[in-house]
This record gives structure tokens, sequence and C-alpha cells, in this order.
């Protein structure tokens, strides 16, 4: 049997090594899947270790196959990652089960919440609006109308890993997927910040400062977040400070700092659009272990 299960390998080694032992315990699996991130994480950070040196961590843990998602999954929505993954796995047809890992949830109060969001009937499409309007990020709205529903429903939609295992748990089912999911307490903090080097701060201050018409073609000049940008960029002290005004109170930090990095590397809306509309599965890379 064959598990995958989520890591970026940036846990200290007795961690990783912890999590993989619980992915095979819980799942009975004798071999595992990775699936991580590449040069930029799902948080909206860059990678603090190469790609090959968490290779090499993974060699040492015991991990039989990566799965590394593609750029454009990592720097895109969690909904958009989730999706990727499981459609990547599907397609794999080798692999059983996907192991989740979950903040103080099980695998029924997720499958119940995943089956609010595929419903999606209009009291909570309705429920949904009215909470964005109050001036909530989205993920806050989507938790606070799914918590009208179901009991600590916003509560379990506040954790990131928790929002993660739903959005696989309902691209499988919209799948119809043969792959299970099981669920193991969170080892780490998925989404855990770890911090923007001076030379990625400096990065984003020389882009931030281009001419205007060079920026908009970039990456849709008009779009409110990028007009935002524009108009306060004068503003930039630092990332944290830049991220959070950019941000206010109506966006995630996390959004943001992807959006930032989508801005550095130059890739257009249209890039992202266009990779949308394509096979998720085009610019994977599935890596085995030696």
């Amino acid at each position: 049997m064959k598990a995958a299960y989520f890591t970026d390998f940036m846990d200290t080694l007795e961690t990783e090594q912890q999590r993989l032992a619980q992915v095979k315990q819980v799942s009975g699996a004798d071999q595992a899947v990775a699936i991580m991130s590449g040069d930029y994480l799902q948080n909206g950070q860059p990678a603090p270790a190469s790609i090959k040196a968490r290779l090499e961590k993974a060699k040492q843990i015991g991990v039989d196959q990566v799965l590394e998602l593609p750029l454009y999954t990592c720097l895109s929505s969690v909904g958009i990652y989730g999706y990727s993954a499981s459609n990547l796995i599907t397609n794999a047809k080798d692999i059983d089960v996907l192991v989740l890992e979950a903040l103080d949830a099980s695998y029924a109060q997720l499958l119940a919440i995943a089956y609010v969001l595929i419903r999606n009937e209009k009291a909570f499409q309705k429920q949904l609006a009215v909470y964005k309007k109050s001036g909530m990020t989205f993920y806050q709205a989507q938790a606070k109308a799914i918590g009208d529903g179901l009991p600590d429903g916003e509560k379990l939609m506040l954790a990131p890993r928790n929002v993660l295992a739903v959005e696989c748990i309902k691209s499988l089912k919209y799948m119809y997927s043969s792959v299970k999911c099981i669920c193991i307490p969170e080892v780490s903090d998925f989404w855990k910040e770890q911090g923007w080097s001076e030379v990625w701060t400096e990065k984003l201050r020389e882009r931030l400062m281009e001419p205007e018409h060079v920026f908009s073609d970039t990456y849709g000049g008009y779009e409110k977040r990028s007009q935002a940008m524009i108009a306060q960029r004068e503003l930039f002290e630092n990332f944290d400070q830049f991220a959070a005004l950019i941000a206010g109170k109506d966006h995630e930090l996390v959004e943001i700092r992807k959006y930032f990095l989508r801005l550095i590397l130059k890739i257009r809306k249209l890039d992202v659009i266009h990779w949308q509309l394509r096979d998720f599965s085009s610019d994977a890379k599935w890596i085995n272990i030696p």
C-alpha cells in the first residue's frame, strides 16, 4: 500500500521522522509519497533551504518518492493547491491513501464541512457574501458561514491546516477518486513563516519602484490590489510593514505574500489564468528517492 502526505521538509529531522512514522502507522502503508512545494512555499515565502537539501532530508528519513507541485500551484490559493495535489495523486493510480494533518478535527468533521462547500447552497452563498461585505477576509467569511450551520465549523476552518484538508477532501469527492483520506493530529504548523531575507526584500523594493506601465503590464495594474501597491509604494519600509499595509483588513497576509512573489518573478496574471485552464499535472515532478 502507498500513502501520500504533505511536507516541505522544513521541520527538524526528528519531526519529519515523527510525521512519516504516523503516516505509515495510521494508513498501514509500506511506501510513502511526500507532496512538497518547490522553491516557493504555500505560506508565501521563498524556501529557506534548497530543493536538493530538502530531498536529502527526505532520503534520510526514508521517503520513497516525492511529488514536487508546479510553481503556479504553490503561488496560488490553498484551494488550487489542494485541488492540484488531489488531481495528481488520483491520476497516479498507485496511491491508495492521502494522510492529512488536522488541528483538533476528525475526518468526519472535515468531511461534513467539505459537503457544505460541495452543496454550496444559496443560503450559504448569501451568508458568505454578507460576511465578506462586512470587511472579513475570504477565509474568515467562509469559516463564519460554515459555523452558522455546523457546530465548531468556524473554529475548525480558521486553522490553515484544516482548510487544506477540507479542500483535498472536497476535490477528491468531485473527482470520484478512489484515493481514501485519513486524518492525523497536526505535527507542526504547515504555514509557519520562515521570514523574508534582505535579498528578497530588496527584490520587492526594486519591482515596486519600476515605472508604472512596466508594473501594470506584468501583473494587471487595473486590479485594485495592484493599484493600491502603486499608490502606496513610496511608503515601503520593509516587507512585513508593506504586506500588512496592502492586506488591510480584508485580505489574508499569506495571499499578499504570494502576490508579491508573483510580482518579483514577473508572472503575469494572464499566465496564471492560462495555467489554471491546463492539466494541473503538466509541470509536476515525480522524484524517486534512491
